[in-house]
Order: structure tokens, then C-alpha cells, then sequence
């Protein structure tokens, strides 16, 4: 039995390394196999399937004494792991394969006591070959669950802890491999790797950067996947607290692989709502310190990391914090006075304790005993009669407590993320692709989720629209089609589409008004933007719609504007209504109105070809449209001292020029009105 074991695991270890170095020579190149490896390919499943065989006789009669030798036990292992260093037996289809290996090691494990060798020999392994952090880790959890090893989990990670950090800090494959492993196996394993944390943790103070990054990552899916459960004893709870403290100090590592990493479980820990609300606040703060890290791959998690605490946060941010904290300073005062009515009713509650004591007793108390008993009882029963005030556990002191508690950490949260905006804007400006497209997703959210300010930076994104950069471009289309136009089409159709984009325009400088021109461009063109909006920015400025200011009617008319750049016939075809709406009487009240009439009417002009031989379409020179821009120069020229005077003016005077027919004629009857009334003003 001895020897034909050992022939047939010496048979398999030597096929098997010899297809590992055809493997090496024919990578990269298609060469037809050999039939020695056609033949080992098909005969190792069952040379590994009879191995398994012979482990599961009773092989300790053939030992004198009943022990199996180690020599004995090793050719079996040995065989098994020769096998699992084939770097093709990572692929899918040989699981099979695998498998086999698996119940060969499990029953030298579960029979043969074979699990501390197992342990160091696996780490071996991991040292040497990359492949095997995926199987290996697979093994361990076949030992676990289906041969009862429930030792090798800790077995494994003591190998690994007694490892030299230098050595570790020298030898990056190797590291890189027992991180791996150990992130594997805790997904697979959390339950049975967290007893075994503390024997990794002092890692963290090691040189090499990768085995931090690992132990970090252990201790946010220990708390993600056991640690955040809702019935958590008090051992537990402050497990919890520390390795949550360890990841929020880690944030800022020396090393930028690490603080990216750590930022990184933070979003998936906030992402599970495993982060306890006490210490949202403190992760929050640490973070809107890495917005201006060094690397770019920090700043982008941290980012990330604010967007998703932003997406997952219970807090609302539809008041001013101003307004919250008020709120907070009025429920605060309600709590001191429930508390101090608590406070008085634990005093009453004493006396009355101790009014009942002394009445056993007032057979030998004389009468100024008596008499102080009388006024206690007097004090308890004034007390419940006019205002039974609540004890101090009472129902509505727990839920203000609540409450109090609620409103300081929304002001806090709200106060810190209102402090991460000018960080955002500035990261709208930089140099990376991959901080503007974290910062934009961040005001998207924002804006999404009530952040008053963050319109700041929804504002800010508007310049990006003529970035070079495609994938830039197209983020900033997204998204405001994502805050304007989708929002609106879902929940009250092309009028609130219309809404949202007078929003975005009122207050808009003159710079993020041509942004703003060349981004509803491209939604006309893209038909996001559709025809019944044009319909309803028309009836807005005629005041058709009712409830409508002159201010929204301006505005609709600047949006019918910058439709006009791609539509022109918006414009063209409403040439009497624009007329007698905005150079009417209204006109002369308002001269931003005139102003936007002025410069939609222009959107109509086509661009001037000097190679061109078609006559640009002009108006006859006492068409309606000049006679009224006639009226309202000369009239308006009395209200001069009106800061809107001039610019409409240049429009007006622009308008003539370049849709008038004899334009000289016009100006030269309005320029002789005007020193004619100079002359009787003066």
C-alpha cells in the first residue's frame, strides 16, 4: 500500500510539473498539445479521485504503531498542492479538478490531524505563486464548512502574523498575495476570522503599506458583514467603536494607497448603513480634508465618500441652518424645562418614600414630627393635583432627548457640508478629468437632496459645457438633464421643465448666460428640450399663463432666445406677438424686456458670408417693429438715468442696423428727436 501510494502521488507531482513548465513555454504562443498532456489532462481527475479512495480506508492498520507516518501523509499533500500550483487551475473549468484537491487536504485534515502543516504549508504557497489566493482560499472555506476544521481559519492567520513586517515591505508579491488571501477569506469566513483580529492588527504599524491597506479592509467588512447587526451585545458594540476608530485614523496614512483604500470602505460602510449616526459627523470632517490630498485618487474617493454619506444621510437640509439651529435652541429650552420638571418630580417621588417610612413610626414621634410629615405629605399632594409632571424616564423626555439630539447632529452635518463646497468648486477647476466628474456627481447629488448652497455649484458647472474634454461635456449635459429636464418630465411634464429652467436662469451672470445658451442648444438639438415647451415660454411672456411676474416673462423671453440659436423659426414665426407684447406698453415699462426681445429678434439673423450671394431677409423700414423701438428710445430717454437704459439701447440700435432695410434713415429721424428734445430740456 506504502509504495503504491508513493508511486502514484510521485507520478502525479512529476506530470503535473511538467505540464506547469509546457504551460510556461507556450504562453503567449499556439502550438498543438502534446499527447502526453492531452493524456495527463484527461487521467488527473482520476488520479486524484483514487487518491481520495485510499484516505478514506483504515490506513492506520497498515502502521505498527496505528499512526500514519507524516512521510506518509506529505506525499499525499504534496501531490495536491503540486496540483493547485498549476496556474490553469484557477480557471472555471477545472473546479472540478480543484474540488478533488479540496476533499484530499479536508481528509488529511479531519482523519490525520494534518491542519498545522496545512496552515504553513498554504502560506508557502501563497509566497510563491499568485494564482492560488483565489483557490487556497476556496480550500479553506471547503475545510471549514464540509471537513469541520473550524481551527484552520486562526491557524492560517497566525502563520501570517508571525511574518517580518520588513520582509513583508520587501517582498511585494508575496504581500500582495496574503492580502488578497485574507480579504477572500473574510468575505467568505467573517464570523470565524474576526476571534483571530487581534493578531493582525499589529500590522498596522508595519512598513509595508499593502498589509495595512489588507487589515483595514478586514476591519470595515467585519463591521459591514458582522458587526452591524441591530442586536449587538455590549463586547460587541465595542468592537465595533474600535475598529471604526482605527479606519477613521487611518484616513490619514502616510501612504495615499492606503488613505484612498480606507475612503473607499468608508463609502461601502455608509453605503450598507453601517456606520452608526454618532460618528458620521467625525468620518465627515476627516474627510473634507483629503478633498485637497496630493493624489488624485484620494480626492476622488473622498469625494465619493461625501457623495454616498450625502445619498445615505437621515438628515434633511431643506431649512437655512440658520433655521435649524433656531429650531435646535427652541427644542433644547423644551428639554432643560422637561428635564428639570423630571428633576423635581424624582425629589417628590423621595420625600413621598420617605413620608411612607416615617408613618410606621409616628406612634413615637412626638407632635413637631408630626408636623413635618403633615407638610411633606401636603408638598406630594399639591404636587399631583396641579401639575403631575412626568418622571424622569417618561416617554416624551426620551423622544426630545431624541429630538435634541437629532437637530444638533443635522445642523453639525449640514454645517460640514456647506464647508466642502468651495473645496468642489475648486475641484470643478482642476487639471483632472477625474475630479470633475466626482465633483459634478457631487452637486448633482446635492442639489438632488435639498443642499441649499449647493446650487453654488450647479451654478459653477455651467463653464464646463465648452471643456475639450468629451466625457467632461457630456457629464455636465447629463447632469443637468438629470436636476432640469428629467425631474420635471416625471413629475409635472413640460411646465415644470419650463419652471426649472427659468430657475436656473434668474440670476445668471453674463457668462453662465452663454454656458447656459450653449447647453440648451444642445438639449434642443439632443429634443430633450421639446416643442410644448416652446409653447408654454410664449405663453409665460404674454402673461397668458396667469400668476406671472414681468420677471418670469423676461426670463421665458431670454430661454426663447437661446432656443432661437437652433430653432430660429421659435422666433421668426412670433414676430407680431413679440412686437406688440415687448415694444408695447410694457416695454416702456421695462427695458430688460425690450433688451431680451432685442436679442432674440438677432437669433433670427443668419451668420454673415462674405462669399455669400444670397441677400440677407430684411424688414421694410416702417415695419411696426422699428416704429415701436423708435417710441421707446426717444420716450425712454427721459428715464436715462435707468442703468438699463444703454444696454437697451445698443440692442435696439443693433436690431435696426440689421434687419431694417434703410437703417441710416431710422437712426437719423431718432438721433434728430433726441437733440430736439435735449434742447427743450435744456
Amino acid at each position: 500500500m506504502k509504495m503504491i501510494v508513493y508511486l502514484i502521488t510521485q507520478l502525479s507531482e512529476l506530470l503535473e510539473r511538467e505540464s506547469i513548465e509546457r504551460q510556461s513555454l507556450l504562453t503567449g504562443k499556439k502550438k498543438k498539445d502534446s499527447e502526453e498532456s492531452i493524456s495527463w489532462e484527461e487521467s488527473r481527475l482520476k488520479t486524484l479521485h483514487f487518491m481520495y479512495i485510499i484516505l478514506q480506508l483504515s490506513l492506520h492498520r497498515v502502521f505498527d504503531p496505528p499512526v500514519a507516518e507524516e512521510d506518509f501523509i506529505n506525499c499525499f499533500a504534496n501531490a495536491a498542492f503540486r496540483t493547485l500550483e498549476n496556474p490553469i487551475m484557477a480557471h472555471v473549468r477545472y473546479k472540478n479538478v480543484r474540488l478533488s484537491v479540496y476533499q484530499i487536504l479536508g481528509s488529511l485534515n479531519a482523519r490525520f490531524d494534518y491542519s498545522l502543516s496545512c496552515s504553513f504549508n498554504l502560506v508557502q504557497e501563497l509566497k510563491l505563486f499568485e494564482h492560488m489566493v483565489s483557490p487556497l482560499a476556496e480550500a479553506v472555506e471547503v475545510f471549514f464548512r464540509e471537513y469541520g476544521c473550524r481551527s484552520i481559519v486562526m491557524e492560517v492567520i497566525q502563520e501570517i502574523s508571525r511574518l517580518d513586517s520588513k520582509e513583508l515591505s520587501r517582498d511585494a508579491s508575496a504581500t500582495k498575495s496574503y492580502s488578497s488571501f485574507l480579504l477572500e477569506i473574510t468575505e467568505r469566513l467573517p464570523d470565524s476570522v474576526k476571534p483571530s483580529l487581534s493578531l493582525l492588527i499589529h500590522h498596522l504599524d508595519g512598513e509595508s503599506y499593502m498589509m495595512r491597506k489588507c487589515i483595514l479592509n478586514i476591519l470595515g467588512e467585519i463591521v459591514m458583514r458582522v458587526l452591524s447587526k441591530e442586536d449587538l451585545d455590549d463586547i460587541s458594540k465595542e468592537n465595533r467603536s474600535q475598529f471604526l476608530e482605527y479606519l477613521e485614523d487611518y484616513i490619514h496614512d502616510s501612504n495615499a494607497h492606503v488613505r484612498s483604500s480606507v475612503l473607499a470602505m468608508w463609502s461601502k460602510l455608509c453605503v450598507a448603513k453601517a456606520i452608526p449616526l454618532s460618528r458620521q459627523n467625525s468620518v465627515l470632517k476627516r474627510t473634507l480634508g483629503r478633498l485637497q490630498d496630493k493624489s488624485s485618487n484620494v480626492r476622488k474617493q473622498a469625494v465619493t465618500l461625501l457623495t454616498s454619506l450625502l445619498q445615505c444621510n437621515p438628515y434633511t437640509f431643506s431649512l437655512p441652518i440658520e433655521e435649524l439651529e433656531s429650531q435646535l435652541s427652541e427644542e433644547n429650552k423644551k428639554y432643560e424645562e422637561l428635564e428639570a420638571a423630571a428633576s423635581k418630580g424624582q425629589d417628590i417621588k423621595k420625600w413621598d418614600d420617605e413620608a411612607i417610612a416615617r408613618s410606621h413610626r409616628w406612634d413615637i414621634y412626638d407632635d413637631e414630627d408630626f408636623d413635618e410629615d403633615e407638610d411633606i405629605y401636603g408638598g406630594i399632594k399639591s404636587f399631583f393635583e396641579v401639575s403631575p409632571l412626568p418622571g424622569p424616564e417618561d416617554e416624551s423626555l426620551g423622544k426630545q432627548r431624541i429630538l435634541v439630539a437629532y437637530l444638533k447632529d443635522s445642523v453639525s452635518f449640514g454645517r460640514l457640508m456647506n464647508d466642502s463646497l468651495p473645496c468642489m468648486c475648486q475641484l470643478l477647476a482642476s487639471k483632472q478629468v477625474s475630479d470633475i466628474l466626482e465633483a459634478i456627481d457631487f452637486f448633482v447629488t446635492a442639489f438632488e437632496f435639498g443642499l441649499l448652497n449647493a446650487m453654488m455649484g450647479v451654478r459653477r458647472m455651467l463653464s464646463l459645457i465648452w471643456s475639450q474634454e468629451a466625457v467632461v461635456k457630456d457629464a455636465v449635459v447629463k447632469a443637468y438633464k438629470r436636476l432640469f429636464i428629467d425631474v420635471g418630465s416625471s413629475s409635472g411634464g413640460s411646465l415644470q421643465v419650463v419652471k426649472n429652467l427659468i430657475v436656473l436662469v434668474r440670476g445668471a451672470t453674463l457668462g453662465e448666460c452663454a454656458s447656459l445658451e450653449a447647453l440648451v442648444g444642445l438639449l434642443v438639438d439632443s429634443r430633450d428640450i421639446q416643442k410644448d415647451c416652446y409653447t408654454i415660454l410664449w405663453q409665460i411672456f404674454t402673461h397668458v399663463m396667469p400668476d406671472t411676474s414681468e420677471e418670469s416673462a423676461c426670463d421665458a423671453l431670454l430661454l426663447i432666445g437661446m432656443i432661437a440659436l437652433k430653432e430660429p423659426s421659435v422666433v421668426s414665426s412670433n414676430i407680431p406677438i413679440l412686437v406688440e407684447h415687448a415694444f408695447g406698453p410694457r416695454g416702456h415699462k421695462s427695458f430688460r424686456l425690450v433688451t431680451e426681445a432685442c436679442k432674440a429678434l438677432m437669433k433670427i439673423v443668419p451668420p454673415f458670408k462674405s462669399d455669400s450671394l444670397e441677400t440677407p431677409h430684411r424688414f421694410d423700414e416702417d415695419d411696426p417693429l422699428f416704429e415701436s423701438l423708435h417710441k421707446i428710445l426717444v420716450q425712454g430717454m427721459s428715464s436715462k438715468e435707468r442703468f438699463d437704459y444703454i444696454p437697451m439701447a445698443k440692442a435696439a440700435i443693433t436690431v435696426i442696423y440689421d434687419l431694417s432695410e434703410h437703417p441710416d434713415r431710422r437712426m437719423g429721424m431718432i438721433a434728430k428727436e433726441l437733440m430736439i428734445g435735449k434742447e427743450l430740456i435744456g
